[in-house]
This record gives C-alpha cells, sequence and structure tokens, in this order.
C-alpha cells in the first residue's frame, strides 16, 4: 500500500474516531451510562485526572536510578584514547553519582510545584464554576427598602445623617 493511501486512511480514521469520542464518551450526561473503561476514556479525555504526575514520578525514579548506576560504573571505567594513552572516569563518575540525584530531584519538585498550581487552578475554577451556576439557579433577592424615621416629638421625616430635628430641635440620635 502506497504511504499517501496509508495517510489518508489514517487520517480519515482519526476523525472518525474523535466524532465518536465527541458523541458518545466526552458528553457528561452520558457519564453514568457508561461502562467501566469508556467511564476511564471519559475521565481521561475530560481531564478528571492528571496522569502527568504519575508519568513524571516515573521518569524521576527512572532518572535517579540511572544517574546512581551509571555513575557507580564510571568510578572503574576507563577510556583509552591511543595505544598508550587512557582517561578514567572516577570523578564524572563521582560527580554523576552524587550531582546528578540532586539534580533531578530539584527539577522533580520544581516540575511538581508547576503541576500542583495548575491542579489548585483547576479546582479553584471549577468551585467558583459551581458557585456561579447555584447562584445563577438562585431567585434575585429585591434590595432592601431603606428605613425611614420621624421625630417623635413632631412627627417630621428625619434625614439618616443628622443628630438633631430640623423642625423642633429635638435629639433623635
Amino acid at each position: 500500500m502506497p504511504i499517501q493511501a496509508t495517510l489518508v486512511l489514517g487520517f480519515i480514521g482519526v476523525i472518525a474516531a474523535m466524532i465518536c469520542i465527541y458523541v458518545f464518551i466526552m458528553p457528561e450526561g452520558k457519564y453514568c451510562t457508561l461502562n467501566p473503561f469508556c467511564r476511564w476514556l471519559s475521565d481521561l479525555f475530560n481531564f478528571r485526572s492528571l496522569w502527568l504526575e504519575s508519568i513524571i514520578k516515573f521518569f524521576y525514579i527512572l532518572s535517579t536510578v540511572a544517574c546512581v548506576i551509571f555513575g557507580f560504573f564510571m568510578l572503574f571505567s576507563v577510556v583509552e584514547y591511543y595505544y598508550d594513552y587512557s582517561e578514567s572516569l572516577a570523578l564524572p563518575g563521582l560527580l554523576l553519582l552524587v550531582v546528578g540525584p540532586v539534580v533531578v530531584r530539584l527539577v522533580y519538585e520544581g516540575t511538581m510545584m508547576f503541576i500542583i498550581l495548575v491542579k489548585n487552578t483547576m479546582q479553584i475554577n471549577n468551585r467558583l464554576r459551581n458557585n456561579m451556576s447555584e447562584k445563577q439557579e438562585e431567585a434575585p433577592e429585591e434590595p432592601a427598602q431603606p428605613v425611614i424615621e420621624y421625630c417623635e416629638k413632631c412627627g417630621k421625616q428625619i434625614e439618616d445623617d443628622v443628630i438633631f430635628c430640623s423642625n423642633c430641635g429635638n435629639k433623635v440620635r
């Protein structure tokens, strides 16, 4: 099969899969009717959980172990350049053994802090969206009517910021 035909068939397959995912798996209203595998796909495509944390943790462990093992073997390695010239890799191996895991850990923690920041932002946005939808569902309250006060002595209406009645001089506050 020519490469052009493969690309066209692959592109058509991708479009068909995207339409199926958007119609059958992504809608929130269909979540309860999905089987466990489709729920897992729905959670994945709707970003209910971040897999990036697990993947980054795996690569952190892999990188740390690689630094320690390669650094250990480099301690005993020698590189021969010419017939009579060779160089030991003990110092680079020691540096990789000691500094490598520290650098990998710093990169891992910085990446995790960024992921936690993104995750918290997503949670805050979801809470704000839920609060806004709840407030829109509630009936709007009517504004409170201002309290009108009258002088006890003469009965004239009193302004809010006065201490004495302007008609009779009686102390109202």
